[in-house]
């Protein structure tokens, strides 16, 4: 963790000094069960992980986090930041309780339904929408799917044709 936070601190830093730079490279930092790095990482490094998401916004890094619900009702800083913007992608539950430990609403249309997999809500700070990922593969559940991610390109791009024929005969 150090040296990542080292390198992250160094780029920040360099942006700084050239605020001028229109050049700046985007850096999209993911974190995978938050839950379990916050406490396995010393509260310096925690300290420093958190000015560094404060800033994201000013030096082209976003910040993505992964935890379950039952930990969004925890206060850490770097938590309140992102409960404060009120963003994010919700994905599997969509108990309207667990959505306002994150600081987001569920259409109601969704609350209480479990989302299919693959499906998610993306939050804004003002409206939220329904959106679809796809599988790169064909699931028990779904097994009409393409089967590899190039058979899903042709699926995607012959799907995005088919309108463009009909409108032509």
């Amino acid at each position: 963790m150090e040296p990542l936070l080292d390198a992250l601190e160094a780029r920040a830093a360099t942006l700084e000094k050239d605020a001028t730079s229109k050049q700046k490279e985007a850096i999209v930092l993911l974190i995978d069960d938050y839950h379990l790095l916050s406490n396995r990482i010393s509260a310096a490094a925690m300290t420093r992980l958190e000015a560094i998401v404060r800033k994201g916004p000013d030096t082209s890094l976003t910040t993505v986090l992964a935890a379950p619900a039952s930990f969004l009702a925890g206060g850490d800083n770097i938590l309140r930041q992102f409960k404060a913007a009120r963003s994010g992608l919700w994905l599997k539950s969509t108990d309207a309780t667990d959505a306002m430990m994150a600081g987001l609403k569920v259409p109601a249309s969704l609350k209480g339904k479990t989302l299919p997999a693959g499906r998610a809500v993306l939050f804004g700070p003002s409206d939220s929408i329904v959106l679809q990922v796809a599988s790169p593969q064909a699931t028990a559940e779904r097994p009409g799917l393409p089967a590899d991610i190039a058979a899903w390109v042709e699926a995607v791009r012959s799907a995005a044709t088919r309108p463009a024929q009909a409108a032509n005969q």
